[in-house]
């Protein structure tokens, strides 16, 4: 599936990665946060996967979750750090070649758990959103969004209630609203839960739904796995040592449709395609035993064997990224323990992403009917559509549907399934 992977060693202790085009050259770099030395670590890629550690940043003891969007009105990325010591986020907002000014503070009404970015109230600017836990206890936490009101400006936090201590959330469309409205799905750790929030087009979120899954869960991501229209969630259950599928079930609910065992505890959890079989898969890290699992989707949401892949010491977060342009899903692990950070090169052709039709049975050829789907599910406002850019802080797509994401597809379309 992978090539024999490489580590590059950075040192202290890091916690977190994301994988943006830091420079403008058109190819994916790396960010690690690293508490320890209270710094961020660019690396630098050179167009084939290999990376070169680059400048750093001012960071904090206290930061535990990184993601990066654009903020502002310029087109350069601008990083996100949710910094538990200030209960704020860090905002680095870049200037373009790869740097940036000093980080402004934007509170987050609590101690942040993690952070990302997306539209929710549909006004062209993307909002800031983070869980924030109460740090004793089993005191319901909350997923708090703070408006972007532009020109570096952004409104007090809003809050909502979901279960106790929640650690990460994943961001969708899972309902397929009118007006491809932005929900949220957050783990619980300290209940055993999974609440999903759905965005009401005005900023908003309403409608929680919870439900259980195994003990401790702490990784989230979500893309269609199952193979029906609305995205699934994926889980790593920390303390059950267990991966849950949520398959959505209609009416704002959800539905466990596989628990994947694993030899050791998921500190976090990733989907994309890691093998020639059609369907997503999922990759997780597995910080005991120094190495990232990989479990192929088998159809209807279930996971197959789990194939491990050596890492540096203590795998902690996951990122998923084309790192040397040939259109096929690669893989990097941040390590806690040894300071390190793991690149895995996909080495395996992988379904066609244009090839859409028949609708979950591709043919394998690549015809009007494919570019007819994409554009109902584009028309649709489907998630699956944003394709522009390749990725958003920890998925693909700015969450906006517009015309650079046809240009996307209409460009892998023409490549001819690579």
């Amino acid at each position: 599936m992978f090539q024999p992977p490489t580590t590059i060693p950075l040192g202290g202790t890091p916690v977190d990665l994301i994988t943006p085009d830091i420079d403008g050259d058109g190819d994916r770099d790396i960010v690690v946060l690293d508490p320890g030395s209270q710094t961020l670590r660019l690396l630098v890629n050179d167009g084939s996967g290999r990376f070169t550690p680059a400048d750093t940043l001012p960071g904090s003891g206290g930061a535990i979750s990184l993601t990066w969007g654009l903020l502002d009105a310029d087109p350069h990325i601008d990083l996100l750090v949710a910094d538990q010591a200030t209960a704020a986020v860090r905002v680095h907002f870049g200037i373009g070649a790869g740097a940036f000014d000093p980080p402004m503070l934007v509170q987050a009404g609590g101690s942040p758990s993690d952070v990302r970015v997306a539209d929710f109230n549909r006004d062209g600017r993307r909002d800031v959103v983070v869980t924030t836990r109460v740090l004793s206890g089993a005191a319901p936490g909350a997923v708090r969004i703070i408006d972007n009101l532009g020109s570096r400006v952004f409104a007090p936090p809003r809050s909502f209630p979901v279960g106790a201590a929640p650690a990460r959330m994943a961001i969708q469309d899972f309902d397929f609203d009118t007006g491809f409205n932005f929900d949220v799905a957050v783990t619980n750790f300290q209940d055993g839960t999974v609440t999903v929030l759905f965005g009401d087009g005005a900023g908003g979120l309403t409608d929680p739904f919870t439900i259980g899954v195994g003990q401790s869960p702490l990784g989230i991501d979500s893309a269609r796995i199952s193979g029906t229209a609305h995205p699934d969630i994926a889980v790593g259950n920390l303390r059950s040592r267990t991966i849950s599928v949520l398959e959505y079930a209609g009416d704002r609910t959800f539905q466990v449709v596989e628990t994947a065992p694993l030899s050791e505890d998921p500190n976090d959890v990733v989907l994309g395609f890691f093998n020639p079989i059609p369907g997503r898969d999922v990759a997780s890290a597995l910080f005991f035993d120094d190495e990232v699992v990989l479990l192929s989707g088998v159809g209807g949401g279930a996971l197959g064997v789990p194939r491990p892949e050596p890492t540096g010491a203590g795998p902690f977060r996951l990122a998923v990224a084309d790192f040397n342009g040939d259109f096929l899903d690669d893989l990097a692990s941040v390590n806690r323990q040894d300071g390190s950070v793991t690149v895995f090169l996909n080495a395996d052709p992988q379904p066609c992403v244009a090839d859409l039709f028949p609708v979950n049975d591709p043919d394998g050829l690549l015809t009007f009917f494919d570019l007819a789907r994409y554009l109902d599910v584009f028309s649709a406002g489907g998630s699956d559509a944003d394709l522009h850019p390749p990725d958003s802080g920890k998925g693909p797509g700015d969450g906006t549907l517009d015309f650079f994401d046809v240009a996307a597809f209409i460009a892998r379309f023409n490549a001819g399934c690579p």
